[in-house]
């Protein structure tokens, strides 16, 4: 196991830059997601510890080695794919046993080791019976189990997982996450592993990269991203519905307080980021609010109004739900509970926002006002 830290890679197409600068360190034994959308280069910075892809500059340590020379085969990572890349003629056991029968490690170990070596990682991963079949014969989900097998019976120094579930429907991801969690954490190997999915990087990582083309956004805990997003990006990637985010706000002071005052809104800004709102001389903000911390208000509540706005559209989505609400020219996503009463189009309705959760961003860098 070690410790792996990229340190200002840079990875270039030609002229495109795919990866911008990109340093993070992964700590021996840490488990780090990669959140990011499709093309965001996630693959590429796992493409690129692995050897399959050279960097352009920067460095690339492993163990406190640079890596970056050595060809793929000496780095001692093992990488599992999105498409799981069996060999289709090949039996399950022939399979796993693949990179052990490399002329690079065949000696080090006898048949015999070799099947208790696979036994072992079969009958944690619960395939020890599908061993004497061909890929084609599996379901979707033994395969990606048969693919994980192949790279951990190396028991390597890294585990690189690239949206290994992605494919898989959503009753067997959501099994198999805290499955790769735990047999990470049994193995107590260094791993990488990148999604598109919010809800899979908060659920499965320690700690969680924001990847955007091909620049880390943000690195830090589910709390740390949920409660201060350094950009507004970060925000919009997280939850659902994703954050709300209200362009060209305009700060007012009234009575010695600072107000977020635009058509339907009078939300009192906090003391720090009204200092931070002066010290740049922001006349408009960007303002961004989860759609989870919005109070819809009953006519017996003792909250304060500070939103009002007139209801566009309700989505149920199972165990919660989604209501659309029209604030002056803005359009608010609000988070409901699976019981909440479906209301009629245009009527009117009242929100509570605490001055704690709303996050501004400056406008001309997206980026948040109290981090950036």
């Amino acid at each position: 196991m070690a410790k792996l830290e990229l340190r200002e890679v840079v990875k270039k197409y030609g002229e495109v830059i795919a990866l911008d600068r990109v340093s993070f360190q992964v700590q021996d034994g840490e488990f780090l997601t990669i959140l990011g959308r499709p093309g965001a280069g996630k693959t590429t910075i796992l493409k690129i510890i692995a050897g399959v892809e050279p960097i352009t500059q920067g460095k690339l340590l492993l163990g406190g080695e640079d890596i970056a020379s050595l060809s793929p085969e000496f780095r001692d990572v093992a990488m599992v794919f999105e498409t799981y890349a069996l060999y289709p003629h090949l039996s399950i056991y022939d399979n796993i046993v693949f990179p052990l029968r490399s002329p690079l490690r065949r000696r080090t170990l006898s048949e015999s080791e070799l099947k208790s070596r696979v036994g072992e990682i079969t009958e944690m991963l619960q395939i020890s019976d599908l061993l004497d079949r061909k890929p084609v014969e599996l379901s979707g989900g033994q395969r990606q189990r048969v693919s994980l097998a192949r790279a951990l019976v190396r028991r390597p120094q890294l585990f690189l997982m690239d949206e290994p579930i992605a494919h898989l429907d959503a009753k067997l991801r959501h099994g198999l996450r805290p499955e790769l969690r735990n047999l990470q954490r049994r193995l107590g190997v260094t791993t990488l592993f990148t999604t598109t999915d919010y809800m899979e990087a908060l659920g499965i990582g320690e700690r969680i990269l924001v990847l955007n083309e091909g620049k880390v956004l943000q690195i830090g805990t589910q709390r740390e991203l949920w409660a201060t997003p350094a950009s507004e990006e970060v925000g919009e990637l997280l939850g659902m519905p994703p954050m709300n985010i209200i362009k060209g706000a305009s700060p007012r002071v009234k009575a010695g307080e600072m107000f977020l005052a635009d058509s339907g809104f009078k939300v009192k800004i906090g003391k720090k980021q009204r200092l931070r709102i002066e010290e740049r001389s922001l006349t408009k903000v960007d303002v961004g609010i989860h759609p989870s911390e919005i109070r819809l208000l009953q006519s017996d509540d003792k909250y304060e109004v500070t939103c009002i706005g007139r209801i566009y559209v309700y989505e149920p989505l199972g165990t919660k739900g989604s209501l659309s609400v029209r604030v002056g020219e803005h359009t608010l996503k609000v988070q409901t509970e699976a019981r909440f009463t479906k209301r009629t189009p245009e009527e009117q309705i009242k929100m509570y926002i605490n001055e704690r959760d709303i996050h501004i961003f400056d406008p001309t860098t997206r980026k948040n006002i109290s981090t950036g």
